[in-house]
C-alpha cells in the first residue's frame, strides 16, 4: 500500500488497468456482501497489477533472509570451501539491490518483470520472497492472490497518499519481519468520486447518534 501511495504514476496506471478489465467501480462493490465478481479470464488480464506486486516484493521484501539450506555435500563457491552440514542462508536483499543482478536495481520499475525486458532480473533465483524448490512456502499462491485482491479492491475505490511523498518511509524490523511503522508514517485513503456521498452520509449519521 505504501508503494501505491508513494508511486502516484503507477497507482494511476494500475487504476486504469482495473477500469479496462472490470469497468467503472460502483458503490455496490463496497456495500454488497459479495463485492466485485472476478472471473479467471479477467484475472489473467491483470498484467501490470501482478508486475507491481512482484516489484514490491523485490524492492521491499518482508524479510532479510529468503531461505536457508543445510549442505548435503562439500561445496566450493567463488573459491571458498563450505563443508557438508553447514547451514547456508540466502540474504534476499543483497541480490535485489545490486545492478549486477538487476539493472537499475534501486529504481522501482514494475515493467522489468515483463518477459524479455532488457532491465529484467538476470535469473529466476534473484527475487524469491517465498523461497524456492521443495521447501518453497506452500501458501505462496494464496498470499499472492490476496495481495492482488487487496490492490484491486483498494485502488478501485480509494486514492492513497502517505505523510511524506518526497521520501519513501523507512523500513523497521523485529526479530523476523520487515515492516513500515504506521504510527510514524500515516497512510491516507481518500474515497473516489463514487464513494464520496456514501462516506459523507456515514459521517453525518455518526454525528446524529
Amino acid at each position: 500500500m505504501y508503494r501505491l501511495a508513494h508511486s502516484a504514476e503507477y497507482q494511476e496506471k494500475v487504476y486504469q488497468e482495473l477500469l479496462e478489465v472490470f469497468g467503472e467501480p460502483t458503490l455496490e462493490e463496497v456495500t454488497s456482501e459479495n463485492g466485485l465478481h472476478i472471473t479467471a479470464e479477467q484475472y489473467k488480464k491483470l498484467k501490470l497489477t501482478k508486475q507491481f506486486v512482484e516489484e514490491v516484493l523485490r524492492v521491499n521484501p518482508f524479510a532479510f533472509i529468503g531461505g536457508g539450506r543445510i549442505l548435503s555435500d562439500d561445496m566450493i563457491i567463488r573459491g571458498y570451501k563450505i563443508p557438508k552440514d553447514t547451514q547456508v542462508l540466502c540474504i534476499q536483499r543483497f541480490a535485489n539491490t545490486r545492478d549486477e543482478f538487476v539493472p537499475r536495481a534501486n529504481e522501482f520499475i514494475p515493467e522489468r518483470h515483463e518477459k524479455g525486458s532488457p532491465i529484467g532480473l538476470s535469473n529466476n533465483y534473484i527475487s524469491t520472497p517465498f523461497g524456492i524448490g521443495a521447501r518453497k512456502c506452500p501458501g505462496s499462491r494464496i498470499a499472492l492472490h490476496e495481495l492482488h485482491m487487496a490492490i484491486i479492491n483498494t485502488v478501485r475505490h480509494f486514492k492513497l497518499e502517505h505523510s511524506n511523498p518526497e521520501s519513501f518511509p523507512p523500513t523497521s524490523y523485529d526479530q523476523a519481519l520487515l515492516y513500515i511503522d504506521l504510527e510514524k508514517n500515516p497512510l491516507y485513503f481518500t474515497p473516489r468520486d463514487h464513494l464520496k456521498e456514501h462516506f459523507y452520509s456515514l459521517k453525518q449519521s455518526k454525528k446524529n447518534e
